[in-house]
């Protein structure tokens, strides 16, 4: 994922934040550069958006470096497995589609009945080692003298909704019962991020961000820790009795 090049304590530090690319807002936003607009439609984005302005505004007043990274649907794990988020109840598509097939659930679908090739909305993923090198990437970028700027990260590549889906249950090799609950309002048929900005100013390389290979390894880290999560189970029943 990269070395930071040598860092001397400075005041103040330059500061890296992780936003995202929710911060863009409409219906007609669908390939994200830095310049689009800004007009968050969800709670999370707004939030991530404020979070920027009072960056944007410290850096006036007390002359800090910054750099925004704006990411897209970020998934997978760690190549090791080792690393990986476990949320209850879960929210990313990828890791909601694996939970849905192990435990022989409906997964409520979103983004249905678009005018997509399949009927479902078009979105970016990132495997997750691409966005923490994003960050080292940034940080380099700012100790080097960078000014302080925001970069949109992603793949270039968009996949659909379905696409996603199948690709879960072709390496998961298991099936994905899915519930049509329809579009959202308001929400975009096709969202992917223009990475080019960052890959010019701050040299960063996408290595790791193909579609099977997240979904593999988020494969392998629900398996892992739903190993985990019934050993420990069973340990503790052993030890109740």
């Amino acid at each position: 994922m990269g070395e930071l090049i040598n860092y001397k304590v400075d005041n103040p530090p330059p500061v890296v934040f992780c936003s995202s690319c929710s911060v863009h807002g409409g219906p007609h936003e669908d390939w994200l550069r830095e310049s689009s607009s800004k007009a968050p439609s969800t709670p999370y984005g707004r939030s991530k958006l404020a979070a920027e302005w009072i960056l944007e505004d410290m850096a006036r007043s007390y002359g800090i470096s910054y750099v925004i990274l704006r990411s897209c649907n970020v998934a997978g794990a760690h190549a090791q497995n080792d690393i990986g988020e476990w949320r209850d109840p879960e929210t990313q598509l990828i890791r909601s589609a694996l939970r849905a097939a192990r435990e022989h659930k409906v997964l409520p679908f979103y983004g249905m009945n678009s005018l997509a090739s399949d009927g479902t909305v078009v979105r970016g993923f990132m495997r997750i080692c691409d966005l923490a090198a994003a960050h080292v990437s940034a940080l380099n970028y700012l100790l080097a003298g960078g000014c302080s700027t925001a970069f949109n990260l992603g793949t270039g590549t968009g996949y659909s909704l379905l696409e996603v889906i199948h690709t879960v249950e072709r390496i998961a090799q298991a099936k994905v019962r899915l519930q049509d609950v329809g579009r959202r309002e308001n929400e975009p048929i096709w969202r992917v991020c223009d990475a080019s900005k960052a890959q010019e100013m701050m040299q960063w390389v996408l290595h790791y961000s193909n579609l099977d290979v997240i979904v593999g390894d988020a494969t392998a880290w629900d398996a892992h820790v739903h190993s985990l999560r019934r050993r420990l189970w069973s340990e503790l029943l052993q030890h109740r009795r």
